[in-house]
């Protein structure tokens, strides 16, 4: 999925419908248009839900801070080997199941040198998420305890430096499987709102 925004107009090329509720493409030529900021976001989801939080952030970074933004499933990152040095922000996200990273998304982290461009890492992890509703634990307890464990205890080996890190909900709505929902776009939305300030 790709977003650009060119200096004379607004255009979004998407390999599917997106909608944005907020807002529409007449209001999105009124944005001044100026050099923007060129960001991937690379993700390695397992049921959708980090690529749908890849696409809120995609979108907020597009429609806020006017970045250009390319979204790309891990599983197609060689396409992008040869120009990921031209990209000034790489975030990188992942689903957590059992404790586990998308083993692409975490080797891609671990083998490629971010030290010339932002970097900013988040992940889904909706069963540890959803303890703030099922076991009334602060969601700021429960966000800073995944972080630590899902994310700085993989990255403390490796030279990399986040700008921004974050843990969101997930959801299971499959049969047989005990159903939640601690997926919150307003989670999201917050973050890149605090993110994009970093990123620019």
């Amino acid at each position: 999925m790709i977003w650009v925004r060119n200096f004379r107009s607004m255009h979004f090329i998407m390999n599917k419908e997106v909608k944005f509720p907020n807002f529409t493409l007449k209001s999105l030529k009124k944005l001044p248009n100026f050099l923007m900021k060129n960001t991937l976001i690379v993700f390695g989801t397992r049921k959708g839900t980090t690529e749908r939080t890849a696409q809120v952030i995609g979108e907020m970074l597009v429609l806020r801070f006017s970045h250009e933004v390319r979204m790309v499933n891990v599983r197609n990152i060689r396409k992008f080997r040869k120009i990921l040095h031209t990209y000034d922000n790489i975030i990188i996200g992942s689903s957590i199941v059992n404790g586990k990273w998308v083993c692409r998304a975490l080797r891609f982290l671990k083998k490629y040198d971010f030290s010339d461009q932002k970097l900013a890492i988040f992940i889904t992890a909706g069963s540890t998420l959803n303890k703030v509703v099922e076991l009334g634990i602060p969601k700021e307890k429960v966000v800073k305890e995944a972080i630590v464990n899902y994310i700085d205890n993989e990255i403390k080996t490796i030279p990399v430096k986040p700008v921004s890190k974050m843990a969101f909900g997930g959801m299971i709505k499959r049969p047989n499987r005990k159903k939640f929902n601690s997926w919150k776009r307003e989670d999201i939305e917050s973050w890149v709102m605090k993110l994009g300030k970093l990123l620019d």
